[in-house]
Protein backbone atom coordinates (compact mmCIF):
# COMPACT_ATOMS: atom_id res chain seq x y z
CA UNK A 1 0.00 0.00 0.00
CA UNK A 2 2.97 2.48 0.57
CA UNK A 3 3.13 2.29 -3.10
CA UNK A 4 -0.02 3.64 -4.12
CA UNK A 5 0.26 7.13 -2.01
CA UNK A 6 1.94 8.12 -4.49
CA UNK A 7 -0.73 7.19 -6.90
CA UNK A 8 -2.00 10.21 -9.19
CA UNK A 9 -5.89 8.54 -8.21
CA UNK A 10 -6.81 10.93 -4.94
CA UNK A 11 -9.08 8.17 -3.54
CA UNK A 12 -6.54 5.39 -3.93
CA UNK A 13 -3.87 7.62 -1.83
CA UNK A 14 -6.60 8.29 0.45
CA UNK A 15 -7.87 4.70 1.03
CA UNK A 16 -3.71 4.07 1.42
CA UNK A 17 -3.18 6.25 3.73
CA UNK A 18 -6.46 5.10 6.19
CA UNK A 19 -5.17 1.30 5.63
CA UNK A 20 -1.87 1.91 6.90
CA UNK A 21 -3.00 3.72 9.58
CA UNK A 22 -5.76 1.28 10.44
CA UNK A 23 -2.91 -1.65 10.36
CA UNK A 24 -0.20 -0.07 11.73
CA UNK A 25 2.31 -2.55 10.58
CA UNK A 26 5.95 -1.84 11.72
CA UNK A 27 7.09 -3.76 8.58
CA UNK A 28 6.11 -0.80 6.29
CA UNK A 29 8.15 1.92 7.75
CA UNK A 30 11.73 1.22 5.56
CA UNK A 31 9.47 1.78 2.34
CA UNK A 32 7.37 4.97 4.30
CA UNK A 33 11.10 6.55 5.07
CA UNK A 34 12.55 5.80 1.04
CA UNK A 35 9.04 7.81 0.42
CA UNK A 36 10.02 10.82 2.05
CA UNK A 37 13.32 11.05 1.00
CA UNK A 38 12.71 10.37 -2.81
CA UNK A 39 8.80 10.01 -3.03
CA UNK A 40 7.64 11.50 -6.76
CA UNK A 41 5.18 13.35 -5.41
CA UNK A 42 4.73 15.93 -2.89
CA UNK A 43 1.69 14.32 -0.98
CA UNK A 44 2.91 11.01 -1.21
CA UNK A 45 5.79 12.73 0.94
CA UNK A 46 3.70 14.43 3.34
CA UNK A 47 1.82 10.91 3.92
CA UNK A 48 4.58 8.63 4.25
CA UNK A 49 6.21 11.15 7.03
CA UNK A 50 3.25 11.74 8.66
CA UNK A 51 2.15 7.83 8.69
CA UNK A 52 5.88 7.13 10.44
CA UNK A 53 4.89 10.22 13.29
CA UNK A 54 1.62 7.33 13.95
CA UNK A 55 4.30 4.72 13.82
CA UNK A 56 6.90 6.37 16.08
CA UNK A 57 9.12 5.90 13.65
CA UNK A 58 10.58 8.97 12.29
CA UNK A 59 14.15 9.17 12.51
CA UNK A 60 16.09 12.92 12.92
CA UNK A 61 17.61 12.31 9.74
CA UNK A 62 13.85 11.79 7.71
CA UNK A 63 12.41 14.88 9.61
CA UNK A 64 15.57 16.82 8.44
CA UNK A 65 15.05 15.99 5.21
CA UNK A 66 11.16 16.84 5.09
CA UNK A 67 12.18 20.34 6.69
CA UNK A 68 14.70 21.07 3.68
CA UNK A 69 12.35 19.25 0.75
CA UNK A 70 11.68 21.64 -1.92
CA UNK A 71 7.83 21.36 -1.20
CA UNK A 72 6.56 23.79 1.31
CA UNK A 73 3.73 21.11 1.79
CA UNK A 74 6.01 18.52 3.28
CA UNK A 75 8.72 21.43 5.14
CA UNK A 76 5.11 22.50 6.75
CA UNK A 77 4.40 19.54 7.95
CA UNK A 78 7.78 18.43 9.65
CA UNK A 79 7.40 21.39 11.77
CA UNK A 80 3.55 20.44 12.65
CA UNK A 81 5.52 17.26 13.91
CA UNK A 82 7.79 18.99 15.58
CA UNK A 83 5.58 21.41 17.21
CA UNK A 84 3.25 18.47 18.39
CA UNK A 85 6.41 16.77 19.85
CA UNK A 86 6.98 19.62 21.94
CA UNK A 87 3.57 20.40 23.06
CA UNK A 88 3.89 16.66 24.56
CA UNK A 89 7.42 17.21 25.73
CA UNK A 90 9.81 15.82 23.48
CA UNK A 91 11.59 19.08 23.11
CA UNK A 92 14.76 19.84 20.77
CA UNK A 93 18.10 20.71 22.21
CA UNK A 94 19.50 24.41 20.85
CA UNK A 95 22.79 22.00 19.52
CA UNK A 96 21.12 19.27 17.36
CA UNK A 97 20.92 19.88 13.59
CA UNK A 98 17.24 19.85 14.01
CA UNK A 99 16.72 22.56 15.95
CA UNK A 100 19.03 24.71 13.57
CA UNK A 101 17.00 23.35 10.41
CA UNK A 102 13.66 24.21 12.51
CA UNK A 103 15.41 28.09 13.04
CA UNK A 104 16.31 28.19 9.23
CA UNK A 105 12.67 27.60 8.59
CA UNK A 106 11.54 30.80 10.26
CA UNK A 107 12.85 32.59 6.83
CA UNK A 108 11.14 30.16 4.83
CA UNK A 109 9.97 32.36 1.06
CA UNK A 110 6.50 29.94 2.17
CA UNK A 111 4.46 32.21 5.45
CA UNK A 112 2.85 29.07 6.10
CA UNK A 113 6.00 27.32 6.46
CA UNK A 114 7.34 29.90 8.44
CA UNK A 115 4.21 30.52 10.50
CA UNK A 116 4.72 26.41 11.51
CA UNK A 117 8.56 27.01 12.41
CA UNK A 118 7.19 29.60 14.55
CA UNK A 119 4.84 27.85 16.32
CA UNK A 120 7.57 24.62 16.36
CA UNK A 121 10.06 26.88 18.49
CA UNK A 122 7.96 28.45 20.69
CA UNK A 123 7.09 24.90 22.28
CA UNK A 124 10.86 24.04 22.23
CA UNK A 125 12.96 24.28 25.80
CA UNK A 126 13.48 28.01 26.51
CA UNK A 127 17.03 29.11 25.93
CA UNK A 128 19.16 32.05 24.39
CA UNK A 129 19.26 30.38 20.88
CA UNK A 130 15.36 30.09 21.01
CA UNK A 131 14.58 33.35 22.30
CA UNK A 132 16.55 35.04 20.26
CA UNK A 133 15.39 33.54 16.82
CA UNK A 134 11.88 33.96 17.87
CA UNK A 135 12.79 38.02 19.38
CA UNK A 136 13.60 38.23 15.83
CA UNK A 137 10.82 36.84 13.97
CA UNK A 138 8.81 39.53 16.32
CA UNK A 139 11.18 42.28 15.06
CA UNK A 140 11.38 41.91 11.31
CA UNK A 141 8.16 40.09 10.33
CA UNK A 142 4.94 42.20 9.77
CA UNK A 143 2.57 39.43 9.26
CA UNK A 144 0.19 39.59 12.04
CA UNK A 145 -0.04 35.94 12.66
CA UNK A 146 3.37 35.64 12.91
CA UNK A 147 4.13 38.45 15.27
CA UNK A 148 1.37 36.85 17.20
CA UNK A 149 3.13 33.36 17.16
CA UNK A 150 6.56 34.83 18.23
CA UNK A 151 5.06 36.60 21.10
CA UNK A 152 2.92 33.71 22.42
CA UNK A 153 6.47 31.62 21.91
CA UNK A 154 8.17 33.85 24.60
CA UNK A 155 5.48 34.88 26.69
CA UNK A 156 6.04 38.34 25.45
CA UNK A 157 3.68 41.50 25.73
CA UNK A 158 6.38 43.66 23.87
CA UNK A 159 5.03 46.70 22.66
CA UNK A 160 6.60 47.71 19.85
CA UNK A 161 5.18 44.21 18.25
CA UNK A 162 1.84 44.44 19.27
CA UNK A 163 1.51 48.26 17.50
CA UNK A 164 2.70 46.54 14.42
CA UNK A 165 -0.31 43.91 14.96
CA UNK A 166 -3.05 46.16 16.07
CA UNK A 167 -1.52 49.87 15.22
CA UNK A 168 -3.03 53.38 17.18
CA UNK A 169 -6.38 54.38 14.76
CA UNK A 170 -6.22 57.35 13.56
CA UNK A 171 -9.82 58.73 14.56
CA UNK A 172 -10.69 62.17 12.70
CA UNK A 173 -13.84 63.51 13.16
CA UNK A 174 -15.83 63.59 9.79
CA UNK A 175 -16.82 66.59 8.58
CA UNK A 176 -20.04 68.13 9.25
CA UNK A 177 -22.75 67.59 6.67
CA UNK A 178 -24.79 70.53 5.69
CA UNK A 179 -28.34 70.47 6.73
CA UNK A 180 -30.51 70.88 3.37
CA UNK A 181 -33.90 72.36 3.83
CA UNK A 182 -37.21 69.52 3.74
CA UNK A 183 -39.77 70.70 2.46
CA UNK A 184 -41.81 68.04 4.62
CA UNK A 185 -39.96 68.85 7.89
CA UNK A 186 -40.91 73.01 7.13
CA UNK A 187 -44.60 72.03 6.62
CA UNK A 188 -45.07 70.01 9.73
CA UNK A 189 -43.25 73.35 11.49
CA UNK A 190 -45.67 75.56 10.28
CA UNK A 191 -48.73 73.90 11.05
CA UNK A 192 -47.80 73.25 14.12
CA UNK A 193 -46.69 76.30 14.91
CA UNK A 194 -50.03 78.25 15.81
CA UNK A 195 -50.26 75.14 18.66
CA UNK A 196 -46.48 75.83 19.78
CA UNK A 197 -47.35 79.65 19.72
CA UNK A 198 -50.68 79.52 22.05
CA UNK A 199 -50.54 80.24 25.39
CA UNK A 200 -53.63 79.98 28.09
CA UNK A 201 -55.94 77.33 27.07
CA UNK A 202 -54.15 73.98 27.24
CA UNK A 203 -57.51 72.05 25.67
CA UNK A 204 -58.19 74.24 22.74
CA UNK A 205 -54.04 74.19 22.14
CA UNK A 206 -54.46 70.03 22.01
CA UNK A 207 -57.62 70.24 20.12
CA UNK A 208 -56.01 72.80 17.54
CA UNK A 209 -52.70 70.82 16.69
CA UNK A 210 -55.27 67.72 16.84
CA UNK A 211 -57.33 68.99 14.10
CA UNK A 212 -54.27 70.12 12.08
CA UNK A 213 -51.89 66.94 12.61
CA UNK A 214 -53.79 64.31 13.28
Amino acid sequence: WVGELASANGWRRDTAHRLLVERRDPAVEPALRRMVTSGSRPEARVSAVMLLEVLGAVPAEVLASALDDDSPRLRSAAAQILANRGISGQRLGAETPLFGSLVRRTRDADERVRLDAVLALGVQAAGPERDAALERVGREETRRWLVLAAAAGLGSTNTAWLSKVHPEPRWQRPPPRPVQADPDRERVVQLLRPALDRTGDRTRGAALCARLCL
